[in-house]
């Protein structure tokens, strides 16, 4: 099938499921960043926010072009001006990237490695430097936030408020997530449970083996190669996607940049 023809096509779900999508999204990844209520209260109000702007692009051309700007920006004021009023509840990193994970190339960055890995130059550089583009977007808008609302850049900073979430509200999370996963990238709901047992997979190897990042990667590349054998089973493209972003590698890179620019030297270790 040509490529115009894939994009031709129409979209499986409507507006209002990939608006719920994009929420439910930010809303499984919050207590990744700060597992808090408050984390998961403002993720709420932001994932909404940078649903709407998602939804309202497929429409307007031109604001889809520069849709990453936009959103970080919006999300940046908003995050300053109504929830980062007290470090008792985080810093503003943590609390905008759930909303702005949508947008964060980190299953083209961890492809554009591979790419590279493999010899294919040419591909994984493209992809390579689309995915540096994005992410500057939305660093750029981040700071453009703080700008506009008069703020010093020291307000960037990532200090982790202190948990007060169950355990079980932590395991349902990442329930939330696939399905939020399924809606916003447009993926049949018949892969729902192939992609959360993945997802609990990768979050597990990662849990017992934080030491060994490495490690993390090739055994979820495992699981996902043996789970997409067969005919009747999701492809795998599919089926890695979850996992890439479970690992969140581009989060980290955008963590990284903005604490760096708020003057935390730590950003550099997140980079």
């Amino acid at each position: 099938m040509s490529v115009l023809v894939i994009e031709a096509a129409p979209v499986p779900y409507p507006w209002w499921l990939k608006f719920l999508g994009i929420v439910l999204f930010a809303l499984g990844f919050a207590p990744l960043m700060q597992p808090t209520w408050y984390e998961i209260a403002t993720t709420a109000v932001l994932g909404a926010l940078a649903a709407a702007l998602a939804v309202t692009a497929d429409r307007v051309l031109r604001l889809h072009r520069f849709l990453p700007l936009t959103v970080s920006t919006a999300v940046s004021v908003v995050t300053i001006e109504l929830f980062a009023d007290n470090p008792a509840h985080g810093g503003p990193v943590l609390l905008m990237l759930p909303a702005l994970f949508y947008f964060v190339p980190g299953d083209y960055l961890s492809a554009a490695t591979a790419e590279l890995a493999a010899g294919l130059i040419t591909t994984g550089a493209l992809r390579l430097v689309y995915s540096v583009f994005l992410l500057v977007q939305l660093y750029v808008g981040v700071l453009l936030g703080v700008l506009f609302t008069g703020s010093s850049p020291h307000a960037l900073f990532d200090v982790a408020a202190h948990s007060d979430l169950p355990r079980w509200a932590l395991f349902l999370a990442w329930i939330v997530f696939t399905a939020g996963t399924l809606l916003a990238f447009a993926t049949p709901l018949r892969f729902f449970w192939p992609l959360l047992l993945l997802v609990y997979v990768t979050v597990g190897v990662q849990s017992a083996l934080t030491k060994f990042a490495g490690e993390t990667g090739s055994t979820f590349a495992a699981a996902a190669t043996l789970i997409a054998r067969g005919p009747r089973r999701p492809p795998r493209l599919i089926l890695i996607l979850p996992g890439f972003f479970t690992l969140a590698v581009g989060s980290l890179g955008m963590r990284g940049l903005t604490t760096l620019v708020g003057g935390y030297v730590e950003g550099s270790r997140t980079c």
